[in-house]
C-alpha cells in the first residue's frame, strides 16, 4: 500500500509504503528511478517506511502520474499508480 505521495518541483518525491503481506518487499522504484528509504533494506511484513525518490522532471502545480513498482524477495511485483499536484 503507497499512500501520502508529496511531489514537489525540486525534483524530490516523498511517499510512504506500507507492506500489507509477509513477503518482504526488497525494492521499491518511482517512474524507473530507483527509491530510498533511510536505514531500509527490505520492508519486512506489517512495516512502513517513508521512501525518497529524486530526479523525477516535476512542474508545479500540474498533475503528474506516478508508477510505483514494489519488488518482493520472492520476484513478484506489485505496481500502482498514484495521481497528486506538484508542489513548489
Amino acid at each position: 500500500m503507497v499512500y501520502d505521495v508529496q511531489a514537489y518541483s525540486d525534483v524530490t518525491v516523498y511517499f510512504t509504503v506500507k507492506n500489507m503481506g509477509t513477503v518482504p518487499i526488497t525494492q521499491v522504484t518511482m517512474d524507473g528511478t530507483v527509491a530510498s528509504a533511510t536505514g531500509i533494506t527490505a520492508l519486512e511484513g506489517d512495516q512502513e517506511a517513508q521512501y525518497v525518490a529524486s530526479g523525477l522532471t516535476l512542474t508545479t502545480g500540474e498533475y503528474h502520474e506516478f508508477t510505483i513498482v514494489a519488488t518482493f524477495s520472492n520476484g513478484q511485483e506489485k505496481i500502482l499508480r498514484q495521481r497528486v499536484i506538484v508542489k513548489s
